[in-house]
């Protein structure tokens, strides 16, 4: 097994051929070294914040250090660990209303342009998600709503298609006339044939 590059460093190399201590510092600072971490913990925000950003061809700065499950950039600011893009718009354009969230146009989460933000409601938010394809909706059974089964709604249609009255398959599956006829004519169960 093979030792970390770093100088004086005889721990057994993971990533990168660094250990896990010098790996995780390159990662999240840029840089393995003692002296580097000394001079950026004094460092303006700014100055911390903007150092290795990584500019990409469609035109996003790409925040490149740590990020959480959805993508989204993290940096800790006075101790508590804050959204990038969020971030970067208080250094390049000031305070974020308390009710207003930072959107990105470019709909990239580690995204940190400020040319890319733009401040914007919850609502309009979710309006923006939904216009951009991003809205995960429950459909068919992950609904946890759903009182039929895919089958049931095939079976549904099927009888339909045979005659059977919609008043009398809502009482055999225990749901409403209106719930069986949303499913006939595809309102509702779509993606299925």
């Amino acid at each position: 097994m093979t030792n970390c590059i770093s100088d004086g460093c005889n721990s057994p190399a993971r990533n990168r051929n660094w250990c896990g201590k010098h790996y995780e510092r390159w990662r999240k600072y840029g840089d393995t070294s003692d002296s580097y971490l000394s001079r950026l913990r004094g460092a303006p925000l700014a100055q911390r914040f903007w150092r290795n950003i990584d500019q990409t061809r469609n035109g996003c700065w790409e925040w490149p250090r740590s990020r959480n499950n959805k993508g989204y950039g993290r940096i800790y600011v006075k101790g508590r660990l804050c959204a990038a893009h969020r971030v970067s718009w208080e250094i390049t354009k000031g305070k974020i209303p308390a009710d207003l969230h930072v959107l990105h146009r470019c709909d990239n989460p580690s995204c940190i342009r400020p040319e890319h933000l733009f401040l914007g409601s919850n609502t309009s938010n979710m309006q923006d998600m939904i216009k951009k394809g991003r809205a995960r909706r429950a459909i068919g059974e992950r609904n946890c709503n759903a009182k039929v089964t895919a089958s049931d709604v095939i079976n549904i249609r099927k009888l339909v298609a045979t005659g059977t009255k919609q008043r009398e398959l809502g009482r055999l599956f225990g749901v409403s006339e209106n719930s069986i006829s949303c499913i006939v004519n595809r309102k509702t169960w779509r993606h299925l044939p």
